[in-house]
């Protein structure tokens, strides 16, 4: 069982059961995404601003 939460524009997988080390990489997607994200959008204003 596993709650998605989202907070200020930011998805996060919640397991309440980790079961093993392919639950944690399932739970990392979410932040990993976020993350790529706000970098292509850093690297896009950059290249606006020059």
């Amino acid at each position: 069982m596993a709650f998605v939460v989202i907070k200020d524009g930011v998805t996060k997988l919640l397991n309440v059961e980790n079961v093993g080390p392919l639950d944690k990489l399932v739970d990392a997607i979410p932040d990993v995404m976020n993350k790529a994200e706000s970098f292509v959008k850093s690297k896009s204003k950059k290249v606006a601003s020059a």
